[in-house]
């Protein structure tokens, strides 16, 4: 599954394709430790702190990565509204100065 994320150039990195793919191999290795952690049916008591920490600590980097992701997307998606709103505004006042 990480295998799938290296990169054939520097400027894959920053693709979105790539970023998908690497959130979605995020996502899935998160659940596939939650579901591992679920069958394994230890009580809380039974977990090492250390594992805890570790597992605590991959939870909310990865809800730091969505967070980032997500106001990434708001940002551009932001910024193409606004290209939108710019481009109808030289059409219409480009149309006005023909009459």
């Amino acid at each position: 599954r990480l295998k799938k994320l290296i990169p054939k150039s520097k400027d894959e990195v920053v693709s979105l394709s790539w970023m998908t793919l690497a959130m979605q191999a995020l996502c899935e290795s998160h659940n596939d430790i939650k579901t591992l952690m679920t069958d394994l049916e230890l009580p809380v008591t039974d977990w090492e702190e250390k594992w805890m920490d570790v597992y605590l600590d991959i939870s909310v980097k990865l809800l730091d990565i969505g967070i980032a992701f997500s106001s990434e997307l708001s940002r551009l998606n932001q910024g193409h509204l606004l290209l939108q709103c710019t481009l109808h505004h030289l059409g219409s006042s480009s149309s006005d100065q023909l009459f």
